[in-house]
């Protein structure tokens, strides 16, 4: 070690006398000796320096499996509203008669069965069918907070709805009633302007609608990286064409909504793109672990017949305030929540290869389904998308 030395010389320093003198010291390290430090931590940490950090950009294949039940199809339904609303602008409670062969209620006639339900009256003419599904955009949130069913036609511009309305939420309804309005569900493709000649000349219109399935890291929307997407477009299945018949395609007015996919290697004429998720390999965990991978999936239905794309959510809830479609699963006060947005899917490894469940727990729009067949028990997951309509 390298050192400076200074000497002082003063004949009038005493001992009752004295200077304040500032010094500046410094000390250069020199390598004489430190051979062992050298070796051991100077050169890795030049070489971190100049080396760039190394990423594992392997992908592997990820099947679909609950818990230990291999998945052998995904179906994702598109649930949208009609475009144009209808302003509502009376409600009543109305007295529904219905007739059970099993329920006989004392104080009734046989086995007729009363209900009370809530009426509406719309603003302009509201082609309604029984059986049909509704949903009232409304500030009422807690009360119209699900789909209805039309009950029962009583003019083309009242209808009844499958809910029994207290003195108190009838005199909410009705002080809200100028703000309130109904949408009809679109389940089928016709009601989004497809019909027969679309499916069967296979026009640009319909094989070019697709849903898209965008990835994150996060739910939390100011904090999350986007990390990858899956493109599904509609193709009719071999059981489609089967139930159409020979040279037909199916009804536009009857089919389904949805995108159905399956394990091709199990069925070869299946949907199976998208069925399979694909992740970096360095970031899946085994199961043992207990720690998994999570990826949170936010979806938007594109036609390609209007040009309109619609963001989808995974709640079913027309009325959501904005800050409840972005909550997290665990809110303000540390409760876990349904989340309202996202979708989520767990992967993991074990000993078997590579895996993914979608979460039932973390949302309300999965569900799944098992089939024993032979002694061999396989599954299917169905997901719900809703079409996004806050208040």
């Amino acid at each position: 070690m390298f050192v400076n030395k200074y000497t002082i010389v003063n004949s009038q320093l005493s001992g009752t006398t004295g200077y304040d003198i500032s010094l500046s010291m410094s000390q250069n390290v020199g390598f004489v000796g430190q051979q062992e430090s050298i070796e051991s931590e100077f050169i890795e940490t030049e070489v971190d320096k100049a080396v760039n950090v190394i990423y594992d950009y392997e992908k592997v294949k990820l099947l679909p499996k609950d818990d230990t039940v291999p998945i052998t199809d995904i179906t994702y339904n598109i649930n949208l509203l009609e475009t144009e609303s209808n302003n509502l602008i009376g409600a009543s409670s109305v007295t529904i008669l219905s007739y059970s062969s099993s329920i006989a209620i004392v104080g009734n006639s046989g086995n007729v069965i009363t209900s009370s339900m809530l009426a509406l009256e719309t603003s302009k003419v509201h082609n309604l069918k029984l059986g049909e599904k509704i949903v009232i955009l409304s500030p009422l949130s807690n009360i119209f907070d699900k789909e209805f069913t039309v009950k029962r036609l009583d003019s083309p511009t009242v209808f009844v709805i499958d809910i029994n309305p207290t003195p108190s939420n009838l005199a909410l309804i009705n002080g809200t009633i100028t703000k309130s309005s109904i949408k009809k569900k679109s389940n089928f493709w016709s009601d989004i302007g497809f019909d027969y000649n679309d499916f069967l000349f296979k026009k640009k219109s319909f094989t070019k609608s697709f849903l898209r399935l965008d990835f994150y890291d996060s739910d939390i929307a100011t904090n999350q990286n986007f990390i990858s997407f899956i493109t599904l477009y509609p193709k009719f299945s071999s059981i489609d064409i089967a139930a159409a018949g020979q040279g037909n395609v199916p009804d536009p007015t009857t089919y389904q909504l949805d995108f159905e996919l399956t394990n091709t290697l199990l069925d070869r004429n299946g949907n199976g793109e998208g069925f399979a998720l694909y992740h970096f390999k360095d970031e899946i965990p085994p199961k043992i672990l207990n720690a998994p991978k999570h990826l949170y999936m936010k979806a938007k239905f594109n036609n390609a017949k209007t040009g309109i794309s619609t963001g989808l959510i995974s709640s079913n809830s027309p009325n959501l305030p904005i800050d409840e479609l972005m909550m997290t699963t665990m809110n303000l006060t540390g409760t876990s929540v349904k989340n309202n947005l996202y979708t989520r899917y767990i992967l993991t490894r074990d000993i078997d290869g590579y895996f993914y469940e979608i979460d039932e727990n973390y949302s309300s729009n999965v569900t799944t389904s098992n089939v024993t067949t032979s002694n061999v028990t396989t599954g299917k997951y169905n997901i719900e998308l809703y079409e996004i309509s806050t208040m």
